[in-house]
């Protein structure tokens, strides 16, 4: 605004010195105008002066009329010509010494007092032009005052409430920076802690993996023994197996033993007819059936159990037998129990289990149905024959007890192999407490529990 006003004073100030020296030349040019008439007529009627004061009054009326009738004229023609009224106009204007005389004035001059007079009226019509513009710019320089004036107290307001939003901001900013470096002192107290437990965790984790190799180790140890343990077992168990078979052959002679020795003391006890000799030799015929099937059906009742036991084992842990006393009772049989035998009073009942009795009914003696007391032998063959009787009953109440002993045998030895080979959800608790434990390796097993397996092999293999 200030350098607009500053130029429109340049401007108008510039303007009015261009039209007052216009003014002034036109003024001077006007003056020249009239003193050269002036001169004109001094130096045209040099003796004019004292011919005009001695011509008679009649000459100055008639002059004094063409003049009025010249005026009039000109009256006439200034009316109707705009240029002569001007011409007037500008005339009345101008002071009485300054006025031109027309009548003196050539064609020429004329022509250029007319161009000057409009000039002249060009240039008041310029310097009205230029007031009104001068004014309308002096109203917009009161207006621009007035804006500026309002504008600095908007600037003045506006700077007291920038200086007090800065002075209220730089006091939030002194907070905001007192409560970062609470925070940034807190963050590093923060971050030594964690430097701190960095430190430990990663000593944690170098002992850790210490351990852990350590671990390992004693793990690959521990395969290694485990492995040697199963070999040793496997050695173990062929030897227990070839053990069985060795005793189950010398069940099989036993028994042929006693087969032969109670057909002895039956043919030593009757003498031979040959009604008895085709009795003993169809007894005989049917013993030999007998036992045969009773062989058959021995090893239908191991099978048998050695099925169920599997299946038992499979479904559920049986308890180790450790040699402390019998193992229970086997299973009965699948096949259906024969009839009791009638017997006398005279001889002693002794009980008998299902097995037993099974196994026992091929054995006994042959019942003779057609047979007399005397044929037979008398009393004292009925006790002979008691006494046969007892020792049959004695010596298969053994072999009994030595078939019983050896289905138990073959189920323990399953379920030692079934529980060296299956881990249970207990081990690996138990492997973890001597994992953790302290030197665990170097624990030293207890002599018992060293004699204790080889003890219990030694009661089950006990004939």
């Amino acid at each position: 605004m200030d350098s607009s006003s500053g130029t429109n004073e340049r401007w108008r100030t510039k303007k009015q010195s261009i039209t007052q020296r216009h003014v002034d030349k036109e003024l001077q040019r006007i003056k020249s105008l009239a003193v050269v008439s002036v001169l004109n007529k001094a130096f045209e009627d040099p003796n004019a002066t004292p011919t005009e004061q001695q011509q008679p009054q009649p000459k100055k009326l008639a002059d004094s009329r063409s003049r009025s009738t010249s005026s009039g004229s000109q009256d006439k023609e200034s009316t109707f010509n705009p240029t002569v009224r001007r011409k007037s106009d500008f005339n009345a204007k101008l002071p009485h010494h300054m006025i031109p005389i027309t009548d003196t004035i050539p064609s020429s001059e004329k022509r250029q007092l007319a161009e000057l007079q409009d000039k002249y009226e060009d240039t008041l019509k310029e310097l009205s032009t230029v007031k009104s513009r001068s004014e309308q710019q002096s109203q917009l320089l009161t207006m621009q005052g007035a804006l500026i004036e309002q504008l600095s107290e908007q600037i003045e307001y506006l700077t007291e409430e920038n200086q007090t939003l800065r002075a209220q901001q730089s006091v939030n900013d002194m907070i905001d920076i007192r409560d970062v470096q609470r925070e940034i002192i807190d963050l590093r107290q923060i971050l030594e802690e964690l430097n701190t437990a960095k430190d430990e965790h990663e000593m944690m984790v170098v002992s850790v993996s210490d351990r852990l190799e350590e671990s390992e180790a004693k793990m690959e140890d521990m395969e290694q023994s485990a492995k040697e343990l199963k070999r040793q077992c496997q050695s173990q168990s062929m030897y227990i197996e070839a053990k069985v078979e060795t005793l189950m052959n010398q069940l099989k002679e036993k028994d042929e033993v006693v087969n032969k020795m109670y057909e002895q003391k039956i043919k030593q006890m009757y003498p031979s007819r040959k009604s008895e000799s085709v009795i003993s030799a169809s007894s005989m015929a049917s013993d030999k059936q007998d036992e045969e099937e009773e062989y058959t059906d021995r090893t239908s009742t191991r099978s048998s159990i050695a099925s169920r036991s599997s299946q038992q084992r499979r479904r559920s842990h049986i308890a180790r037998w450790k040699g402390a006393a019998l193992p229970p009772a086997s299973p009965p049989p699948l096949a259906p129990l024969p009839p009791i035998p009638v017997e006398s009073s005279n001889t002693s009942f002794r009980p008998r289990s299902a097995v037993t009795e099974s196994t026992s009914s091929s054995s006994r003696l042959p019942v003779y149905k057609h047979m007399s007391v005397d044929a037979v032998g008398g009393p004292q063959s009925f006790s002979s024959l008691h006494e046969l009787d007892k020792e049959i009953s004695d010596a298969m109440y053994y072999k009994e007890f030595t078939d019983q002993l050896q289905a138990r045998l073959s189920v323990s030895k399953e379920i030692d192999d079934l529980q060296n080979a299956v881990w249970k959800p207990s081990d690996y608790d138990e492997i973890q407490k001597k994992i953790e434990s302290k030197d665990w390796l170097d624990q030293e097993v207890h002599p018992k529990d060293q004699s204790a397996f080889w003890k219990g092999m030694k009661k089950k293999l006990r004939v």
